[in-house]
Formats: C-alpha cells, sequence, structure tokens
C-alpha cells in the first residue's frame, strides 16, 4: 500500500489549520475540490502508509499547562522507570511513573525548556545519573536520580552566556568518558553551545564551555539528540532540515551535514522533537516530529538515513518534544515506549504499534559503555593511634590487601586520609567526607604497606576523627563502611616498618604540589637528608634536613617557583640511599 506524501506548499490546506498557530481555516465545498485538482497535478511519492496510531499512556495533572518535552528514565529495574517532563507554561517539571502518576512536582521560577538524562556520570567518586535541562532565563539545571525514590535531587545551576535557552541534549563520549550539553538559543541566528560536564567538587556540577557554532544556514533550533554510539550530534533547524555533527568538540567551527530537507519525502516545518532508537550493528532509527503537519517521520539511524515511514498518533498534534526506548519496561511496555507530547498532555503509544524493527536485548543506556564503572570496597581495619604524647603525629593502620576488586575493575590506584575534629562525628558520609580535612595520601604501593605516620603538628591538638578512602583509574572511589572510619582513641608505639623505601611521589607529573613517601627502618633515630637535582645533576633544593624516628613518612613537596621539566629526589637516611624521578608540569 502507498500513501500520497503532500507538496510542503498544500500541507497545512490539507488539514485545514497550522495546530502551531492556533488558526483554523475553513474551506467551501468549491475551495476543497478546486484544492484536490490541483493536488492531482503532483506526482506521488511512494512510502509506507501513514498510520493513526492508538495510546497506551496519557501523562497529565492538575497542575500541567503545556508539558513541552520529555525524557526517560530507565531504573536498575526497568519496571520502575519513570518519564520526566518539562511544563514550560506551568514553570514546573514533573516526575511520572509508568502508570501515569505523578511522582515528583518541581517549581521553577522561569521556563523549563528541552529535558535530558544520562548515567554513570562521576561526581564525588560516585556514578549517578543526571538530569539536565535548560531554562528561559538562560540558565541550565543540573539534577541527579536518587534510584531508591525515583526523584529528583539538586545537582547546581549555571548562568550561560545565551540570551535565552530553547533546545537541550546531553551527550557522552564513551570513549573518554566524558559529558556534554549542547544547547541551542532562542533567536532565529541559529546560535549553538557545547559544554564539558565536569564535578565541581562539591557535589555539584559545572559545566566547561567547548565551542560555539551556528546551526546548518541559520535559523530557530530546538529539537536536538545525540548519538553516544556513533558520536553524531543531530540538530533540527525548524524550517530548514535536520542536520548532523561530530558530537566531540573537536573542531570549534564543525561543518554541518544536510540528513533531511525540509520539502524531502513531505516533511513539512516546523521540525521540533527528535529521538532515536537504538538497534545491534548501529541499526535503529531517527524519529523527527514535523509539528506544522502533525506527523511524525522515521528514519534509518545508518547514513543515508532513508525515509522508513511516517505516522501520526490518535489525539496528539502540534508536538513538540519526543522520545523512545527501546527496553522492555513492564507487562503493559515489553516492547518499549514511544512518547510524544501534546499540548498539556504527553501520549504513549506501544513501541510494537510504530510497525518497526524490535531489538529489546541489544541496548540499555544504563550500562551502553566500556568505561570502569566498579568502585574499590571499602578499606579495612583502619585505625589511627598516637605516637606521641602530644598527638603531634599518629601512625596509620589499616589492611593493605583490601579494597581491591577484580584486578582489572575497581582496583586501588591511589588513597587518601582525612580527619576532623572529634566534635562533628565520625567521617562516615559523603557530605563528612566532604568537609573533612586531608591528612595524607598515596599510591598503589604505599596502600599496599598498609600504614603510614602522619604528621599533625600543624593542626590544632585534640581528639580528632579519620577515615580512608581509596580511588581507581577510572576515579570511581571507595564507600565509607565500618572499618574505614575510626575515633583517634589512646596511645600506641609507632609503627616501625622493616626496611627502607623511597616511594614514587604522588600525582606524577604534577603541579605545583605532590607527595613524597618514605620508610625508615630500625629502632633509633637517624640523619635524615632530601634533596631535589636537574638533569644536569645540580642541587637545586634542600627539601628535609632532620634527625628522624623510625616510620612511615610524608613529605608534601610544593614546587611553586620552579620551571617546568624532570627533576630527580634523593633521600639519604643513615646509610641508607635512594633516587627518583618526577616530572613538573607547566
Amino acid at each position: 500500500m502507498t500513501a500520497v506524501i503532500v507538496p510542503q506548499a498544500f500541507s497545512s490546506l490539507l488539514l485545514g489549520f497550522r495546530i502551531k498557530t492556533g488558526f483554523i481555516m475553513k474551506y467551501s465545498f468549491y475551495t476543497i475540490t478546486a484544492f484536490l485538482s490541483i493536488l492531482l497535478m503532483f506526482p506521488f511519492s511512494p512510502v509506507k502508509a501513514w498510520q493513526s496510531l492508538p495510546t497506551s499512556l496519557t501523562l497529565v495533572n492538575d497542575d500541567a499547562v503545556d508539558q513541552d518535552d520529555m525524557c526517560f528514565w530507565i531504573h536498575p529495574d526497568p519496571a520502575q522507570s519513570t518519564i520526566i517532563s518539562s511544563d514550560k507554561a506551568a514553570h514546573k517539571v514533573f516526575v511520572y511513573d509508568l502508570d501515569g502518576k505523578v511522582l515528583q512536582t518541581i517549581s521553577l521560577t522561569n521556563k523549563p525548556r528541552n529535558i535530558d538524562v544520562r548515567y554513570n556520570f562521576l561526581l564525588s567518586g560516585k556514578r549517578v545519573d543526571i538530569v539536565v535541562f535548560g531554562q528561559d532565563d538562560s540558565e541550565l539545571h543540573f539534577y541527579t536520580v536518587d534510584e531508591s525514590t525515583r526523584l529528583l535531587k539538586e545537582a547546581g545551576t549555571f548562568l550561560t552566556e545565551m540570551k535565552s535557552i530553547y533546545g537541550l541534549c546531553l551527550y557522552h563520549d564513551q570513549v573518554n568518558d566524558k559529558f556534554y550539553a549542547i544547547a541551542s538559543v532562542n533567536a532565529g541566528n541559529g546560535e549553538l553551545r557545547q559544554w564539558e560536564l565536569t564535578d565541581n567538587g562539591d557535589g555539584t556540577i559545572r559545566p566547561v564551555l567547548k565551542r560555539t557554532w551556528i546551526n546548518g544556514p541559520g535559523g530557530l533550533t530546538e529539537g536536538m539528540v545525540a548519538d553516544d554510539e556513533t558520536a553524531t550530534l543531530y540538530t533540527a533547524n525548524e524550517d530548514n532540515g535536520i542536520y548532523k555533527y561530530d558530537a566531540n568538540p573537536t573542531s570549534a567551527s564543525p561543518d554541518p551535514t544536510l540528513v533531511v530537507a525540509v520539502g524531502d519525502d513531505g516533511l513539512a516545518a516546523d521540525i521540533e522533537g527528535l529521538t532515536l532508537y537504538y538497534a545491534a550493528n548501529n541499526k535503529g532509527y531517527l524519529l523527527a516530529s514535523s509539528q506544522g503537519i502533525s506527523t511524525f517521520y522515521v528514519y534509518e539511524r545508518t547514513p543515508p538515513h532513508k525515509l522508513v515511514k511516517t505516522f501520526t498518533v490518535s489525539s496528539v498534534g502540534g508536538t513538540d518534544g519526543i522520545d523512545v526506548t527501546n527496553v522492555s519496561l513492564n507487562d503493559t511496555f515489553k516492547k518499549g515506549l514511544f512518547i510524544a507530547h501534546d499540548g498539556r498532555r504527553s501520549y504513549g503509544v506501544r513501541y510494537e504499534e510504530l510497525g518497526l524493527d524490535i531489538d529489546t536485548s541489544y541496548w540499555n543506556p544504563r550500562n551502553a559503555t566500556d568505561v570502569d564503572l566498579i568502585a574499590p570496597a571499602a578499606v579495612k581495619d583502619f585505625d589511627v593511634r598516637k605516637n606521641d604524647a602530644e598527638g603531634k603525629a599518629v601512625n596509620a593502620t589499616w589492611d593493605g590487601n583490601s579494597s581491591g576488586d577484580d584486578g582489572v575493575q575497581g582496583s586501588v590506584n591511589h588513597f587518601e586520609i582525612r580527619w576532623t575534629a572529634a566534635g562533628n562525628g565520625p567521617i562516615d558520609n559523603d557530605a563528612a567526607w566532604t568537609a573533612a580535612t586531608p591528612a595524607a595520601d598515596g599510591d598503589a604501593d604505599a596502600f599496599a604497606q598498609g600504614a603510614m605516620t602522619i604528621d599533625m603538628s600543624s593542626y590544632a591538638s585534640g581528639d580528632k576523627l579519620y577515615a580512608i578512602r581509596t580511588y581507581d583509574e577510572a576515579g570511581n572511589i571507595s564507600p565509607l563502611e565500618a572499618g574505614s572510619f575510626t575515633v583517634l582513641t589512646g596511645l600506641a608505639p609507632v609503627t616501625r616498618p622493616d626496611h627502607f623505601h623511597l616511594y614514587q611521589n604522588y600525582p606524577n607529573p604534577f603541579n605545583p604540589g605532590t607527595h613524597i613517601q618514605y620508610n625508615i627502618p630500625g629502632r633509633v633515630a637517624l640523619p635524615v637528608d632530601m634533596s631535589l637535582y636537574n638533569t644536569r645533576g645540580q642541587k637545586i633544593r634542600t627539601l628535609i634536613h632532620a634527625v628522624q624516628q623510625p616510620g612511615t613518612h610524608m613529605f608534601h613537596f610544593d614546587a611553586s617557583g620552579l620551571p617546568a621539566g624532570i627533576y630527580f629526589y634523593q633521600l639519604t637516611a643513615g646509610a641508607h640511599n635512594a633516587t627518583k624521578k618526577l616530572l613538573l608540569l607547566p
């Protein structure tokens, strides 16, 4: 069966109105007869027939006015997944379950615009799911999702230099484990901006601007979607067509590739929502909503992006945002779900109703990455004791064989010890860890030793509480569990290493500060000297000149004022001697 693809000039006449403007045009019998006579002069274009699909889910509530865009958040148990909707007219964001029940309402001071989600963003040493939307006052708003409650938690805002944010999408560079936000300005020049999202160090997200460019020939742009698997960004110039770019900001002014132009196969302005359906072997679909004729266009995900079919959804018109998921969600949506905006309401359609290929096993956005997501295990048997009556130094001990995982993912790369005043309570959660003061750190070799002496002479006296955490190479951080934090109690003799050892400084390369750890063996104090040399063998600086007790010591080296380059640090302790190389960055 084939369908007539109506030239753009007649598309709005065929429907009798333009939904976007709300302007209804009525025609007499003679007008319609004349229109059909003209229409027959145009050739037909064969594609699969237009379909009007039934809906199986309605998202609406008493506070909803115009739910312009939405995104799926896939729960580890897919049946607990949610749909997060931005309502630009109500100045609210709603979180719905798969039955259409409102779980959360977030009130805002301005219009929320397009909204998107990504998974496994590294924030404060933990992998979290993030939700981002633009706001009409030029702000980006960041949230994390609490898996246990399915609710959104604030993770910062950022005031951009854009006049007003319109469209937005997120992109995850799976190769380098970098996350980006791309936004369009609410103006006709088609300006796009891309930021890398980074950990701000306080539980919030900080964007860093990477590039600014114009979408195609310029023009209002709202619909955007990024293909994380192929590193492709798709953008909808509303009156011109759909373009694609390299999603990685390798080029400051990337060249556009036109995917489909307005007028091709009947595609009519305004092109609004874009979304992707993932399938194996880079198969799947790019879906677009043509707001001007309330029709959805389906293109192949692989170039040259041939038109597959068009369809409409019962009771749905003037659509802005759309989204689709291939994940088998529950008994109602076993094959996935397509959802579309329709003013105050959004409607869901069982994916199998679309008549497209189905692949529910290949893609799950929660684990669609090669990045190490396994955090090290909690450190065991951590203990801190004074090694002198005044408490100016302490001995920290732990199980140096703990905290590893499978030796590939989750293995220890380095560790850190922090302290806080005893009156603050134990460092047994992330907030307490963030507020605590760094005391010492070291590399994997130092962690394996299971002991170190920490100089606390620069801090006020009094009992202190300590905690230890490890990090792997991907930046994942171990949890704070019983055994990884302690109350400083009593007096104990110094832990004495049984051999002399100079460790590699950490971090290395560095600028301007790094830590150097070393062991002094025996039972008597030794004269200790540490000096810094350049590559010509010239002594640049004396770092340590003192008599020190046996034990594990940590020295913080501040290289401020030195030129970048390779240096050597040499340690002498009695008859013992060792040298290591370090690299100071510009």
